[in-house]
């Protein structure tokens, strides 16, 4: 099923969860949009209709003013219902496929033929950069200039490669085979239209609800992974820099969930970077996915503290249109349960051209030159998927 709907160009939407169980949903089904997260919350929860799952994604700005005709298609939040659906783990035979009639669906089981080997090629070399080492700076040393002067604490700043696309049926099959095979420590996603693809493969989740509890992390602080493992949890630095999401996810939840439970940062390995992570949990009562993605979105993972003063910087300075890159993108059940990953990693790739994303957070104490360097080894996880 994935193989015939990617090389046919059937709107599909393609999650795998880090513990490997995936979601796929195919057809045009029902696509819904929204201006923001909170009114895509308050539709369905009061329209009262169920769905046995709804895809969702959006922009990392809803609000922008800043729209590139690339991402035209793409609106602020949308909702996807599809026509049918499967569920299936990794390695398993058997998956469950649910079809939609109407208001309602039914549910059988199918054999599961796993197509996913890694078709994974050499590097790619021709990509262009958005913008000069020398711009990078520039734009780099205006912020610290704010932040200096005490008006910003972090601000995450984000650049982009990009390069012709050709975007065959069978390069479009190749691409997410590659992204699939690269690990299964990451949540993969995969959301194509009839003339776009925007995948990812994101180590951060956002928020997600199971059973009475919701779960997510601050990761942020990142060094380089050159063999030994840095001392990010003693470098000042990184410490401020994911010392800001830990408080922002705590501001947010702590109204809504009770017990908040935050454990102690440790280093994860992602890649070609390192982060540092800090879990936290807690039980949740009534509130729905989307409702809690509409009070911690967006974090100062992708954004920058405070919030409203982060997002005004970008909105003035920033020399490109994020779309979707940074955005929540996953899944909701009809019991509002279901998770959420940040769109980072990833790429929109489309009939004429494909643009790859990275960010870097900066804070008192940034060197341009390293948080550049830092974007550039972030990237390497979606041009090492798009070489083919």
């Amino acid at each position: 099923c994935l193989d015939l709907c990617i090389k046919t160009e059937t709107p599909f939407f393609l999650w795998r969860t880090e513990n490997g169980a995936i979601r796929l949903g195919i057809g045009a089904g029902r696509r819904l949009s929204f201006s923001s997260w909170q009114k895509a919350h308050d539709f369905h929860v009061e329209s009262g209709e169920k769905s046995p799952i709804t895809f969702f994604g959006g922009r990392f700005d809803p609000e922008s003013d800043v729209r590139s005709d690339f991402w035209e298609a793409w609106k602020p939040v949308e909702t996807y219902c599809p026509d049918l659906m499967l569920r299936w783990r990794e390695n398993e035979e058997n998956a469950e496929v649910v079809t939609r009639h109407g208001r309602g669906y039914s549910f059988r089981e199918a054999k599961h033929q796993e197509p996913l080997e890694n078709e994974h090629a050499s590097n790619a070399e021709d990509w262009t950069h958005g913008e000069t080492l020398v711009e990078w700076n520039q734009r780099v040393n205006r912020l610290l200039d704010a932040v200096r002067d005490g008006v910003l604490t972090k601000v995450v700043m984000v650049r982009a490669v990009h390069r012709p696309s050709v975007l065959t049926p069978e390069r479009r099959q190749t691409i997410i085979k590659n992204l699939m095979a690269q690990g299964t420590k990451e949540s993969v996603f995969a959301i194509g239209k009839e003339h776009s693809i925007f995948i990812g493969r994101s180590p951060e989740t956002l928020i997600r609800r199971q059973h009475g509890r919701v779960s997510t992390h601050a990761l942020a602080g990142t060094h380089l992974a050159k063999g030994a493992e840095p001392p990010l949890i003693g470098d000042a630095k990184t410490h401020r820099e994911h010392a800001a999401v830990v408080r922002h996810l705590k501001e947010k939840l702590t109204p809504l969930c009770e017990e908040l439970s935050i454990g102690p940062a440790r280093v994860r390995p992602v890649g070609h970077v390192v982060h540092l992570e800090t879990p936290i949990s807690a039980p949740v009562s009534d509130h729905h996915l989307l409702e809690l993605i509409a009070h911690v979105h967006p974090t100062p993972a992708l954004c920058g503290e405070p919030t409203q003063g982060a997002l005004d910087w970008l909105r003035r300075n920033e020399p490109l249109d994020r779309g979707w890159f940074g955005g929540p993108v996953g899944w909701f059940d009809d019991a509002g349960d279901g998770e959420s990953a940040v769109a980072i990693r990833s790429a929109l790739l489309g009939e004429k051209i494909e643009v790859a994303y990275a960010g870097a957070g900066v804070v008192d104490g940034s060197v341009p030159e390293d948080e550049w360097r830092e974007t550039e080894a972030k990237l390497k996880t979606m041009l090492e998927a798009l070489s083919s």
